[in-house]
Parts: C-alpha cells; structure tokens; sequence
C-alpha cells in the first residue's frame, strides 16, 4: 500500500515537471524570409519507407526556399520498393530528388547513423537537414529553419514536431511517452531530436558527424551531446507549426519502436532514465490496483482523488495530439485518451523492460527488420 500510494503520488509533481520543460523549450514558428540563404541539403536515411516517402517528398519538392536546395534519399537495404517508389517519382514528375544506395553496412556501424553519413557525404549544401521519412514539412519549414540559425549565429537545431496518431491507444501511448520524456528533461538539455535535425556543414564535418556516433543506438541523442561537447551551438526547440510526423502505422511497429526507445534511455540519459519509469510506474497504478490489490481502494481512499487528478492532468497533453479536432467528438477522444493513459503505460514499461532483457542477454532489439 505504500509502494502503491508513492508511486501514485509521484505522477502529481512529475506531471508539473513536464509541463514546465515543455513550456521552457523556445516555440519554433514561421520566420520572415531574406530573399536569399546559403544553398540547403534535406537528407533522408530510408529503410522499407516507400509509404511514408509518398507523403513526405510532396512536401519537401512543394518547399519555398530562396537559395539551391537538394533532396538526397538514402536507401538502406529496402526490401519495400522505397528506391523504386523514388525512381517513379523522378520519372513521373522529373523533381530534384537524388536517390543514393547506403551500401553494405560497415563493421561497427548501425544503419541510420551510416546512411545518413552517405547522404552528408553526397550532400552538396552549406546546410544540412537531416529528416526521418515519416516527416511532412510544412512549405516555409527549410526555409524558417535555416533563417533562425542565421540570424542567430546557430551551428544547427532540431525541433519536436506536430505528433500524428492513428487512434486513441497508441495516441495514450505516445502521450505518455513523450509527458514521461520532458518530465526527465534536463533544464540545459543538449539532446537533439533525429526526426528533424539542422546543422551547419562546417560544424557537421568538424564535430565528426554520425560518424563519430556510428554505434548509437540512439544516435541522435549522441550527436546532441557531442556538439554540446565540442561548443557548438544546436538547440532544441517546439517545431509544430514546422513540421509533423507519424511515427508508427500498426501496433507491430510501435512495439519494436517502444522497445528500441525505451532500452536506449538508460545508456544516453542515466540515472535521469528513472525519473521517466517512475512516472510510467505512476501512471500504470490504477489499473495494476484494480486488477490486482482491490483491496487498497478501502485503505487508501484518497487514491482515487489522486488518480483523477492525474488523468486531468494528462488532458492539456492528449490536446496536443488532437490539435485539428476542435469538435464535440475530439473533445471525447481527448478525455478517453486520457483515461487510457494506465493500459498505455503497462504497454511501455513492457516494452521497455523487453528490450532491456533482450540486450542483457545479447540478443539485441529489432528494429526495421535489422538487430541492433
């Protein structure tokens, strides 16, 4: 009962954590253009991402930037159609994509840090951004991007996108998720985030790129500490008016994405990795009392004020995934996403707990069809 009611407590100030590291983070928006900026490279590390790329390469050929841009997809060992899907495109609609093979993937390297060293070592521009393929940018997002780091003497930034879910479940798991991230987030964070990361060739090619990071599982968060590291200056920033990304189409991916996710934590973040499980722990509490100490309910009856107060309290989180949905219904999606917040973190903490096991006994996590 004890444990129970900790826990349970613990959510409260965790919850508040969260939303004043997402608050401090600086809210990235549509910037006012020169008329000119130094030529720009979009790189885009492509495994089996043929039904993303439909989506994705519209919105970075309909891009308004002032200056030479390139768009380089790098395909590593697709097994989809991806470098096909690519190859229709540049026939049907004769655009500036520039496809490019990964090629065999090198002792010690994994395979997102080494394609997207391919695509940095083709690129030709001053900048470089480096996007996940299950992105889709707003018209003004290259172009605001490099003009901010400009103006303000940046070596590069990354931004949190828009989040795009496919129903209420996996939008609890991501909400959850992401509350659990910015709760165990370090007022001077230096960590970057792979979906959307601009940097500045020269600092790029100086710091060692994804190269110095090829063994990485989490190489995005290993970059960020490493340009932090040598002085450079990236931060990290809200982007939703930027760019959005839906991360997982079926409940298959998103297992293997919490598990890689979720093992990788600890070895990037530490002893700041728990703060993150003791919210989830927080979170999964009342259904793990209902189904299993029923009995705590009389002895602490203050749980169930306690509890509501934490669905409330995930509500403003569950908007951010509904943004586009002002109506009556999304407003009752909001609340029941909400509510589903403890079956969602029993999914997290079990895939978080599997892949730390199948690292400890050296199996390794599987991700794009690929042990890493």
């Amino acid at each position: 009962a004890i444990w129970t009611l900790g826990f349970s407590l613990a959510a409260l100030p965790l919850l508040a954590r969260a939303e004043r590291s997402y608050g401090d983070l600086p809210h990235f928006t549509k910037q006012p253009c020169p008329p000119e900026l130094p030529s720009l490279s979009v790189i885009v590390p492509a495994r089996n991402e043929a039904h993303n790329l439909r989506r994705l390469l519209p919105s970075l050929e309909s891009q308004n930037y002032p200056g030479d841009m390139e768009i380089i997809v790098v395909d590593d060992h697709s097994t989809d159609g991806t470098a096909g899907m690519v190859k229709c495109g540049l026939r049907d609609s004769g655009s500036a994509v520039k496809l490019v093979c990964a090629g065999e993937l090198p002792a010690g390297w994994l395979g997102k840090p080494h394609a997207s060293h391919i695509g940095a070592k083709e690129a030709r521009g001053k900048w470089l951004l480096f996007s996940d393929a299950d992105t889709e940018h707003e018209p003004f997002s290259a172009a605001s991007a490099v003009a901010f780091a400009e103006k303000h003497g940046l070596d590069g930034l990354s931004v949190f996108p828009q989040q795009q879910t496919r129903g209420l479940l996996d939008g609890a798991a991501l909400t959850v998720a992401f509350v659990a991230l910015f709760a165990g987030l370090r007022r001077s964070t230096t960590m970057l985030n792979g979906q959307y990361v601009l940097v500045r060739r020269d600092a790029y090619e100086a710091s060692g790129g994804f190269a110095a990071v090829r063994s990485e599982m989490m190489d995005d968060l290993a970059y960020g500490r490493l340009l932090a590291d040598q002085g450079y200056q990236a931060p990290i920033m809200r982007g939703e008016s930027l760019v959005s990304v839906h991360m997982y189409d079926n409940w298959h991916q998103m297992w293997h994405g919490l598990t890689r996710l979720g093992s990788g934590s600890l070895r990037n973040n530490g002893s700041m990795a728990l703060i993150p499980a003791i919210f989830i722990t927080a979170v999964l509490m009342p259904l793990w009392t209902l189904l299993f100490n029923r009995y705590q309910l009389r002895e602490i009856p203050s749980l169930k004020f306690i509890w509501f107060m934490t669905i409330m309290g995930l509500v403003p989180w569950e908007k951010r995934f509904n943004k586009k949905d002002k109506s009556v219904s999304g407003f009752s999606n909001t609340l029941i996403g909400a509510m589903l917040a403890p079956a969602a973190a029993i999914l997290i903490q079990g895939a978080a707990l599997w892949g730390l096991l199948s690292r400890l006994v050296g199996r390794g996590v599987s991700w794009k069809n690929r042990r890493i």
